[in-house]
């Protein structure tokens, strides 16, 4: 027999934390609305979705909600599956409010296409450095090309 003394019961120090829930973070929110989004340009539900990442569908809700973060292992996969890059999932589409339907539809297409983005980025580029006569005001100014003669006729 193994006699121990004058022996206290161990203490259990509780983190003041614990059971309480961390906050979402603006971050997460983010995340889980490019998910939502991607999500969404794939044409899947959050039950289609869950199957084929193998989790429950309780889970793509709370990432989608920014509710429950998605660590870094299961962004990595999920770019994979949706062939994107990691940054397409830090990207915070309310930064610029765009009114022109025009403009909607342009931001629209190069979210849903890196390949048309990538075009769409090179056309910019180029008409940006097009040498066109710039107004007082920064707007680029369009000449109308130079009238030429007809038949029987001068130009001014």
């Amino acid at each position: 027999m193994l006699f121990l003394g004058n022996c206290q019961k161990p203490q259990i120090f509780i983190p003041l934390n614990m059971g309480k829930k961390k906050e979402p973070s603006r971050i997460d929110h983010i995340i889980g609305g490019n998910l939502k989004r991607l999500r969404g340009n794939a044409k899947m539900s959050q039950q289609q979705f869950a199957d084929m990442v193998g989790v429950d569908k309780s889970k793509v809700s709370g990432w989608e909600s920014g509710n429950v973060p998605l660590g870094k292992g299961w962004l990595e996969k999920l770019c994979g599956r949706f062939e994107v890059p990691l940054g397409e999932f830090y990207y915070e589409a309310t930064s610029t409010i765009v009114t022109d339907e025009e403009e909607k539809k342009i931001l629209q297409t190069m979210r849903e296409s890196p390949d048309i983005k990538h075009q769409i980025v090179a056309i910019a580029e180029a008409l940006a450095s097009f040498d066109a006569p710039k107004s007082g005001k920064g707007d680029t100014v369009i000449v109308p090309k130079k009238r030429t003669a007809k038949k029987g006729r001068k130009t001014a």
